[in-house]
């Protein structure tokens, strides 16, 4: 007999599935940040990352899911800080 409690919910088991997801959590969690301030989505992006975390059946799922949300989180908050740098530099400089 299934699990009830994961009938209802899709759960990845291939590691490129934990991963990519994960980092969708991270990234959605960032977007609660300064420059776009979607704070519900914070806590979206993290109830995802929690979930996604006791899912783990491993140490190293659960070390692949941390790395994949921090990544995520920090390719979207940190990005602002890139963007000056990314300025024309024959036109501008």
């Amino acid at each position: 007999m299934a699990d009830p409690h994961r009938a209802l919910l899709w759960v990845p088991h291939k590691t490129w599935q934990v991963f990519g997801l994960s980092m969708a959590a991270g990234a959605i969690a960032g977007l609660g940040q300064s420059p776009f301030d979607f704070t519900i989505l914070m806590f979206v992006g993290l109830a995802a990352a929690f979930f996604l975390s006791a899912q783990a059946n491993s140490v190293r799922q659960s070390t692949l899911i941390g790395l994949g949300v921090g990544t995520g989180y920090f390719m979207v908050v940190l990005h602002w800080i890139v963007e000056p740098f990314l300025e024309d530099v024959a036109r501008h400089g």
